[in-house]
């Protein structure tokens, strides 16, 4: 009986210790990332997403104005050639993506015009999101729907952007 619960202190303590670090280091960058991304964007109210029942090793944040709307996904993974193998993946299962320079190790645009943006930094994978509602806009009742439309893309590009930009700054913020 000693020795059952001997063995179970030597092998199983040790791996929750690490899980346990492991969700410390996820919670602290995202804080990290929250407070950095909450400097740069004045006015904007921000608010930690929820999580599907069962998801671990990703926080959301989001970033709202009336008429726009900000997500970043930060996964960790377990190393950087698990985030490496992860995001060729993902690359490779969504189709259509173009990989762009600047944000990371490696960088993708996709979906909306090449609006969203998937990018690795080390072992954590950021996904930037936005929604632009240009119906709310001020001058939207003066705008065609072709104007319309050109500015839903122009603001969802800049923003994820400038986001990710952002965000990948703050990740390497001690």
């Amino acid at each position: 009986m000693k020795r059952s619960i001997l063995l179970l202190i030597v092998f199983f303590v040790p791996i929750m210790v690490l899980f346990a670090q492991q969700q410390t280091d996820l919670d602290r960058t995202g804080d990290k990332l929250a407070r950095n991304m909450s400097d740069r964007m004045p006015g904007w109210q921000h608010r930690r997403g929820n999580l599907i029942r069962g998801s671990s090793g990703v926080i959301v944040e989001i970033w709202t104005l009336p008429n726009r709307i900000v997500k970043v996904s930060l996964i960790q993974r377990e190393s950087v050639d698990d985030a490496r193998e992860k995001l060729a993946r993902f690359a490779q299962e969504e189709g259509g993506l173009q990989e762009v320079r600047g944000f990371g190790d490696e960088a993708y645009a996709w979906g909306d015009e090449g609006a969203n943006i998937v990018f690795r930094r080390g072992k954590y994978t950021i996904y930037v999101t936005t929604i632009a509602d240009v119906d709310r806009d001020a001058d939207a009742p003066s705008l065609g729907q072709e104007q319309k439309k050109q500015r839903r893309s122009s603001e969802m590009k800049r923003l994820t952007k400038e986001v990710a930009k952002n965000a990948a700054g703050a990740i390497d913020i001690p």
